[in-house]
């Protein structure tokens, strides 16, 4: 009750603080960055992990279904009201006059049940006392924290209600929003209570609210300007409030697991922390020998790539592109302006594959997580596959005939490169890289529980090969952030070739990697490049699983004793300053559009190219 209270009130005090604060202001930012940072950390540390410990991979169904149903839902809804505006306005020069005022009151009207829906999952979710059948402590503890959870996004849920209601229907109708708000939470609440849940019934709820509340902080509009990935100053005023109220949330997260309200989940902060520890040395020299290698590689390198012969020209391309640290979008402008510049096929397709595929920082965290053998084999498989893909693939691909510029390396001093690389590595890198990486050690630690009951061991070798290699394909997953998430794969009883096969082709393929090809080479070239991606991979996991039988994986699952040596809890205080560092620049919401939109990097490369090719401009329109 006292649970049920509070968040009425927390509801109600919406439009208090939407009198005191503008949506834009430092304090509407500090508090975004406050519920971003505490949500995200609760579900995907604690409730997730629990959830599916219960569930299996049912509670991992449930919580994709309650983060993309409000996007389905709101998709189709979007049609519908384009479809009625433009039955209803035959005028378009004054579609933007009159849908501004039509179009966004259907959208709320509409948006106003599927609220009230969802403030009902709240009610339900802030049972937690014994007489509502959850006599177990366990599911009491994890009911608390459901609860916790769904209390941190009451408030901003007041404040953007009013201020969405208020400009369009005026004060009472924003009151009545919410106190129909206030009426779906009770209904949830003593309704949920008189239905009654069991254990397994729970934890899918639990996976259920937990995506739907992911959705909720994803798209929040209180921080909806905030767009700059890179800003060239030191951060605004705004994006420092939003940081500040970030780390206002990690120190919550860590005062509630200290206060042991999280001890049913030791097992899972073990692992999480154990990821973090042991890939911050690795993490830190990666920035750094990418920052170095950034400052002082040759750029004059297209003569070298335009060498006679397909094999000659692929090796040349992979050899350039295997150490550079970019991810799959980023390597796509990249490939577009050595294509552009006539660079042979052969040539560019390997730098295509292979640049993405490994580089510098992936292959140093790769040793402590994946061991030396895989290392060296991923290594060896990577400049394999970009070989083997490129001298295929680029004999359906007509060689652009161009000019290669020649660029002259700059004379600059040893000091300013060093600088131009420290920047590059620790900032610009960082503020790119640093969010999957955290992303995918999220991920590891949430999904080891429903993988350590074996699951993956029952897979049949080949099989399973076949199916991540098929997997990666359509994802966007960087290298570095996915290596943690296959270290705790192979843990779990995923076979060495199954991991690799994903590790080749998750990073070096997505979507947009199709469509570039198609655009730039025709649409039987993406088929193709799958396809030889597809093979090259699934042979290359079939012949690690025929030379490694007897691989055993790094184990995580360390005693809670375990003492971590100095230099990595040092390491990882680094990472943590460089983290706030990051979020004060880009600001919380720009680091996380960085795994939410990962595409958006393509378009601001291909602006820092534009002036290499006088025809750039005219291809995107």
């Amino acid at each position: 009750m006292v649970l049920l209270g509070v968040s009425i009130l927390a509801l109600l005090a919406g439009p208090l603080l939407a009198a005191w604060m503008r949506p834009q202001s430092r304090v509407a930012r500090a508090i975004d960055g406050y519920v971003l940072v505490t949500m995200i950390g609760l579900v995907l540390s604690h409730l997730l992990p629990e959830s599916m410990r219960t569930t299996g991979l049912w509670g991992g169904f449930a919580a994709l279904c309650g983060l993309a149903l409000p996007i389905v839902v709101h998709r189709r809804l979007e049609r519908i009201t384009d479809g009625h505006d433009h039955h209803n306005h035959h005028n378009h020069h004054d579609h933007h006059d009159q849908g501004a005022r039509h179009e966004p009151t259907s959208l709320i009207v509409v948006a106003g049940i599927a609220l009230a829906l969802h403030a009902a999952m709240d009610g339900a979710a802030l049972i937690t006392d014994d007489s509502h059948h959850l006599h177990d402590h366990g599911h009491h503890l994890s009911a608390t924290k459901l609860a916790m959870a769904v209390l941190l996004h009451r408030l901003p849920m007041g404040v953007v209600i009013w201020w969405a209601v208020t400009p369009r229907f005026g004060s009472k109708a924003g009151w009545m929003s919410l106190l129909s708000m206030v009426a779906a939470t009770l209904f949830g609440f003593y309704g949920g209570g008189q239905i009654g849940l069991h254990s397994e019934a729970l934890s899918l709820f639990t996976a259920f609210v937990s995506g739907a509340l992911l959705h909720v902080v994803f798209h929040t509009h209180i921080a909806a300007s905030e767009t700059n990935f890179h800003p060239p100053t030191w951060g605004t005023s705004t994006s420092r409030s939003a940081a500040f109220g970030a780390l206002m949330g990690l120190w919550t997260l860590y005062f509630v697991a200290d206060a042991n309200l999280f001890s049913a989940v030791q097992s899972d902060d073990a692992i999480l922390q154990t990821l973090l520890l042991e890939s911050a040395p690795a993490l830190l020299l990666a920035f750094l020998g990418a920052g170095l290698m950034h400052a002082w590689m040759p750029k004059s390198t297209l003569r070298w790539l335009s060498q006679e012969g397909r094999m000659r020209q692929a090796t040349a391309g992979m050899a350039v592109g295997l150490p550079m640290p970019v991810c799959s979008c980023g390597v796509l402008p990249l490939y577009e302006t050595l294509m552009r510049r006539g660079v042979p096929p052969a040539a560019g397709l390997a730098f295509l594959v292979a640049t993405p595929e490994l580089g510098i920082d992936a292959m140093l965290i790769s040793l402590p997580l994946l061991g030396k053998s895989l290392t060296l084999t991923r290594l060896i498989a990577a400049a394999s596959v970009a070989l083997l893909v490129a001298i295929v693939v680029s004999r359906w691909v007509p060689q652009l005939q161009a000019r290669p510029d020649q660029v002259a390396d700059t004379s600059e001093s040893t000091s300013a490169r060093l600088m131009q690389g420290l920047k590059y590595g620790f900032f610009d890198l960082f503020d790119a890289t640093m969010p999957w990486i955290i992303t995918g050690i999220l991920l590891a630690s949430a999904i080891d529980p429903v993988l350590s009951s074996g699951i993956l061991s029952t897979l049949p070798k080949g099989l399973e090969v076949i199916a991540f290699a098929a997997l990666g394909l359509p994802l966007y997953v960087c290298a570095t952030g996915s290596t943690p998430m296959v270290a705790v794969l192979l843990q779990n009883g995923l076979s060495p070739g199954a991991g690799l096969a994903f590790l080749l082709t998750a990073p070096a393929t997505n979507t947009t990697t199709f469509m570039t090809l198609r655009r730039l080479h025709g649409s039987s070239v993406g088929w193709i490049f799958g396809a030889a991606m597809t093979l090259a991979a699934v042979t290359a996991g079939l012949a690690v699983n025929a030379l490694l039988p007897n691989f055993s994986a790094i184990e995580f699952r360390h005693p809670g004793a375990l003492v971590h040596p100095w230099y990595e809890q040092a390491c990882l205080a680094v990472i943590g300053v460089l983290c706030l560092i990051s979020m004060v620049r880009c600001g919380p919401r720009g680091l996380l559009r960085e795994v939410l939109e990962p595409h958006a990097h393509m378009h601001g490369a291909d602006d820092h190219d534009h002036h290499d090719h006088h025809d750039h401009h005219d291809h995107h329109h």
